[in-house]
């Protein structure tokens, strides 16, 4: 039992110092001697996704849901990953799955509109996010976001609105009039495709104001505490440095 709980702490320490590779090393020491402990499996699913190892991450998070079905965390986690491993149509289902399962919780709606919008169901992503921003009215991020696809629409009108609103609520994350959805962010929306064919997902280095910001949405909206909402905020901005 210590030498679980020893290599499990090792692990957590090593993730919050970005040390992903050594922390993994520990979760599977951990796992080890109790394979079917949610802790470590979880945060070693999280750790494969840091570092872009997609499909080993889906390896944990399907034992993750087959361990808890009923938890929408797990499902709505396991969605991102899916859609990195261009699994379109599985992340809309655990999306789905999610969402009925957690009905009231308006970062449900706001993931799956950021697949459903880059899926190009713009429309249906609009109506998720306004669901999301019924639930949650003081979400900037969500109004940004559906802002950007009304502009995409060619709904003026009601862009700017959404745009008037993200920057009352949240100033800081005002963006350049220079930036352009209808020029920038139709390159970064890939094709809908089956499950079985992969194509080419939008890079995290594509710095539009579309992708960028949407994918920032989502990954703070899988996240359960502020605490979890921060390391994943932390991720994506040194991913972007990077690209």
């Amino acid at each position: 039992m210590e030498s679980f709980t020893a290599h499990y702490q090792s692990g957590k320490d090593k993730c919050s110092q970005g040390e992903f590779q050594s922390a993994i090393a520990d979760f599977n020491r951990a796992l080890a001697v109790k394979p079917q402990e949610e802790g470590p499996l979880h945060d070693r699913a999280k750790a494969y996704s840091r570092l872009g190892e997609f499909e080993k991450a889906l390896i944990d998070y399907d034992r993750l849901v087959q361990l808890q079905p009923q938890k929408a965390t797990y499902l709505s986690e396991r969605a991102v990953v899916r859609y990195r491993c261009a699994q379109y149509e599985a992340a809309i289902e655990d999306l789905d799955n999610a969402v009925l399962l957690e009905p009231n919780k308006s970062f449900r709606y706001s993931s799956r509109a950021y697949i459903k919008g880059n899926m190009g169901d713009l429309s249906g992503a609009i109506e998720d996010y306004e669901k999301a921003i019924t639930l949650d009215p003081e979400d900037a991020i969500a109004y940004n976001n559906k802002g950007l696809l009304e502009e995409k629409l060619g709904q003026v009108e009601r862009s700017k609105n959404s745009y008037a609103l993200a920057d009352k609520l949240n100033p800081a994350q005002k963006p350049s009039k220079k930036e352009s959805l209808e020029t920038e962010g139709k390159k970064n929306l890939p094709t809908p495709q089956k499950d079985k064919v992969k194509q080419p997902i939008p890079s995290l280095s594509e710095k539009s104001r579309f992708n960028v910001r949407n994918y920032l949405c989502t990954l703070k909206n899988l996240a359960s505490s502020k605490e979890e909402r921060r390391e994943f905020y932390d991720f994506i901005k040194k991913r972007l440095k990077k690209g």
